[in-house]
C-alpha cells in the first residue's frame, strides 16, 4: 500500500488563490459600518418626516395648470424680432426720498443706456417696441388672470432639473410693466391696471418649485413690480376695489413659507448624486458612505433652521434667526450643493414689496377721507 504525501506548500498556494477573489469583494468592516450608519441615520430622518429621496417629491401639474403654461411660453415666439430699446428707469431718483413719475415725462428714461448709446427714448419708439408683441400680451394676461401658476417639472433629475421658465418670467413680467407705462401716459387707465394686475399674479400667483434660484427671480420680479406699483399708484382714479384687489394679492401671497422646502429637495437631489458616484466608483469605500450620512443631517439642520426662521412672528426676528451658508463641504474635499448665500436678503426685499398691501390701505382711507 502506497501513501502520497501532501505537498502542503502547493496545497496552500491552491488555497490562497481559491480564497483570493472572495475576500476582494467582501466589504470590510468599516465599509459595513459606514453602511449600516447611513441606512440607520437615513431611517431615523424619515420616521421624523424629513424627505430622503427624490421620490418624496412631485412636481407635475394638472392639465389646466399645463394649458396656462402653453400660453405663457407661446409669448417668447416673437419677442426678440425687434431688438427691444431697453428697460426703463422705474426709480429715477429726484430728490430726498423722492422718484421721477416716469410716465408724465417728455422722454423715457432707460435704466442703463442701450447698446447704441441712447440713454432717453422717446414715446413714439417705446410703442413700436410694445406693439410687437401685443397680442401674445393679451393672451398671457387672460392665463395669468385666470388662476394659480406652476410649471410642470421632472423631480427626478434632482440637481439637473431643467428650469427654462425663469427666463421666460423674468422677460414676461417686465414686458407687462412696459405697456402698463405706456397705458398710463396715454391716458388709458384699464388697461394700466389690466397689465398691472397680470404682471402683479405673476408674482404673487406663482408657486414656484423648492429650488433656490426659482424664489430668486421671484423675488427679483416682486421689486419690479414695486417699483411699477408705485408709479401706477401716482395717479388718481383708482376705484377702491381695484385698491382692495391688489392689497389681497399683496396680503395673499406666501413668499417664505416654502423655502424649507428648499433644503429638503436639495438633500434629496445631492443624495441622489452621491449614490450615483458610489455606483460608477470601481472601489467605493468608507468615506463615501459617510459624506452621505453628513449630506442628510447637514440638510435636515439647514431645514430646521429654515423652518424657524419663516415661523418668527416678525420680520425682525425672521432676520434674526442663524441660517447657516448652504453648502456642504466634505472632509473628502468633495463640493456638495451650491455656494450661494441664504436667500434671506431677496426675501427682506420680498417683504418690503408686502408693504404694498398696507400702501394700497392707506390709499384706500385717503379716497374715504376726501370723499367725506
Amino acid at each position: 500500500m502506497r501513501i502520497r504525501l501532501i505537498n502542503w506548500h502547493w496545497f496552500a498556494v491552491t488555497i490562497a488563490f481559491a480564497s483570493a477573489p472572495v475576500h476582494a469583494d467582501a466589504p470590510s468592516s468599516g465599509i459595513v459600518a459606514a453602511q449600516n450608519a447611513l441606512a440607520q441615520t437615513r431611517r431615523e430622518l424619515q420616521q421624523e418626516g424629513f424627505k430622503t429621496d427624490l421620490t418624496n417629491f412631485d412636481f407635475s401639474t394638472s392639465p389646466e395648470l399645463q394649458a396656462r403654461e402653453v400660453v405663457l411660453i407661446s409669448t417668447l415666439t416673437n419677442r426678440l424680432v425687434i431688438p427691444f430699446p431697453g428697460q426703463p428707469n422705474l426709480m429715477e431718483p429726484t430728490g430726498n426720498n423722492q422718484a421721477v413719475v416716469a410716465w408724465e415725462q417728455a422722454t423715457l428714461r432707460l435704466q442703463s443706456p442701450s447698446p447704441w448709446g441712447v440713454r432717453d427714448l422717446t414715446w413714439e419708439n417705446f410703442r413700436q417696441a410694445i406693439n410687437q408683441r401685443e397680442p401674445q400680451l393679451d393672451a398671457a394676461c387672460a392665463a395669468i388672470l385666470s388662476g394659480p401658476i406652476q410649471f410642470d417639472l421632472d423631480a427626478s433629475a434632482g440637481n439637473y432639473m431643467l428650469l427654462p421658465h425663469l427666463a421666460l418670467l423674468k422677460d414676461l413680467t417686465q414686458t407687462l410693466i412696459d405697456p402698463a407705462l405706456l397705458s398710463l401716459h396715454d391716458g388709458n387707465r384699464g388697461a394700466a391696471w389690466t397689465n398691472l394686475m397680470a404682471a402683479t399674479r405673476l408674482v404673487t400667483a406663482w408657486n414656484p418649485e423648492p429650488v433656490e434660484i426659482s424664489h430668486v427671480v421671484r423675488f427679483d420680479n416682486a421689486g419690479l413690480v414695486f417699483n411699477a406699483t408705485w408709479q401706477v399708484l401716482q395717479t388718481n382714479g383708482w376705484t377702491d376695489d381695484q385698491l382692495a384687489r391688489l392689497q389681497h394679492e399683496w396680503e395673499a401671497a406666501n413668499f417664505l413659507g416654502s423655502l424649507p422646502e428648499i433644503q429638503a429637495f436639495k438633500r434629496a437631489s445631492d443624495i441622489k448624486q452621491i449614490e450615483q458616484d458610489v455606483l460608477a466608483s470601481p472601489k467605493p469605500d468608507a468615506g463615501m458612505y459617510e459624506t452621505e450620512r453628513q449630506v442628510l443631517l447637514f440638510y435636515r439642520d439647514r431645514e430646521i433652521e429654515f423652518r424657524n426662521a419663516v415661523q418668527a412672528p416678525t420680520w425682525m426676528q425672521c432676520a434674526r434667526c442663524p441660517v447657516s451658508p448652504t453648502t456642504f463641504y466634505s472632509h473628502r474635499s468633495i463640493i456638495i450643493g451650491d455656494d450661494s448665500k441664504p436667500p434671506w436678503p431677496c426675501a427682506e426685499y420680498a417683504c418690503d414689496c408686502r408693504n404694498m398691501a398696507t400702501v394700497c390701505w392707506d390709499w384706500r382711507l385717503k379716497r374715504k377721507r376726501n370723499a367725506g
